[in-house]
């Protein structure tokens, strides 16, 4: 690494294979996802795949979320209305999705913040140890509700606009 570079610099150069995001002005390094984490993100990149064959569907690819760099996250999963052809991410994916592990509420609320502040057009939260996904849309006035779903509602249908609508099934998404 060198040792001039700015803290942004330093962040672009870490290696593909290392789990990191930049925050504030912070690189925050991630421990490797769980078995049953990238189970639920094949599965999810499966289904969105099929629903949205006109998409693109990526998963932990980083999102440059603002132009001067001063935030980079790494949605577990990214539907997006391009081929990404860049180191990151710099159009706001149509939707992110956050498959909650450790950090539940760097996911919840600062996560959800900076997804609604840079464009994502959709959050999705898919919580297994709750067994749930709620799915929200980014309007002026903040995510809505386009979805929740549990094990006593396992079912429900989630339109991205311009692109169709995916059925989700729980018991499919979570062992």
């Amino acid at each position: 690494m060198n040792r001039t570079a700015t803290p942004y610099q330093a962040y672009l150069d870490l290696p593909d294979h290392l789990r990191a995001e930049y925050v504030g002005g912070v690189i925050i390094v991630k421990p490797p996802p769980s078995p049953l984490h990238q189970l639920i993100c094949g599965r999810l990149n499966d289904l969105l795949s099929a629903a949205l064959p006109r998409a693109t569907v990526a998963v932990s690819v980083g999102w440059a979320l603002r132009p001067d760099g001063s935030g980079v996250r790494v949605p577990d999963v990214s539907v997006l209305d391009h081929d990404p052809s860049d180191k990151l991410l710099v159009v706001p994916p149509l939707v992110v999705i956050e498959v909650l592990s450790a950090n539940r509420s760097e996911d919840l609320v600062r996560k959800s913040t900076d997804y609604l502040d840079a464009g994502a057009g959709q959050y999705w939260i898919v919580d297994p140890r709750d067994r749930l996904l709620d799915a929200y849309l980014n309007t002026p006035t903040g995510w809505e509700p386009l979805a929740g779903l549990t094990d006593d509602n396992p079912t429900g249908t989630v339109e991205v606009s311009g692109y169709g609508a995916v059925g989700l099934d729980l018991s499919q998404l979570l062992p």
